[in-house]
């Protein structure tokens, strides 16, 4: 399961004011803004589960039954700094595994040469890795455009929105599924 531990920071991928102008509300719709924000963040957080990018660099947990040769992880692109993993051991103790046992490798988590993983006990969620992903700046254009034109859809077409043009604008940055 994939958790965010820090929530998106929205006005710094589409601040309020642009997403007004996107919208072409005036300073006279101010009302709006409440409703404007939270399909803001919606249209976000339906990029970034597209995608599989996040759209501004936050500390994300991930939980595992267990260790596979590579680890493939679900969200990025992936920060080197801010990460580490833990595991239930055979004893049922919480163990951190040591930075130069594994590294990060194009948004995936590798032993390191010579290493191999740890048995994890099997235990439900038994592997927990934290890391940090996201655009820190220069959010692709094209997936800023999927913003704009997810939240145009959900703010034009409320009960019956339309994620066609969205999609197609994300489908270049688009994780492979596995």
């Amino acid at each position: 399961m994939l958790t965010a531990l820090e929530p998106a920071d929205g006005d710094s991928i589409l601040s309020l004011a642009d997403a007004r102008a996107h919208l072409n509300l005036t300073a006279d719709d101010s009302f709006h803004d409440t409703a404007v924000i939270a399909l803001r963040d919606a249209a976000i957080d339906f990029v970034e589960r597209y995608t599989g990018k996040a759209l501004s660099q936050r500390l994300f947990e991930w939980t595992l039954d267990r260790f596979t040769s590579v680890i493939n992880l679900p969200i990025g692109p992936v920060a080197s700094d801010g990460a580490g993993i833990s595991y239930y051991d055979s004893e049922g103790v919480d163990t951190p595994l040591v930075d130069g046992d594994w590294f990060f490798g194009r948004d995936r988590i590798v032993a390191a040469y010579g290493k191999s993983w740890p048995y994890a006990n099997g235990h439900p969620g038994g592997v927990r890795i934290t890391f940090k992903a996201g655009y820190e700046a220069d959010i692709p254009p094209m997936l800023l455009a999927g913003v704009k034109l997810a939240m145009t859809s959900l703010f034009e077409n409320r009960a019956s929105p339309d994620f066609t043009a969205a999609t197609r604008c994300c489908d270049g940055y688009r994780s492979p599924v596995l």
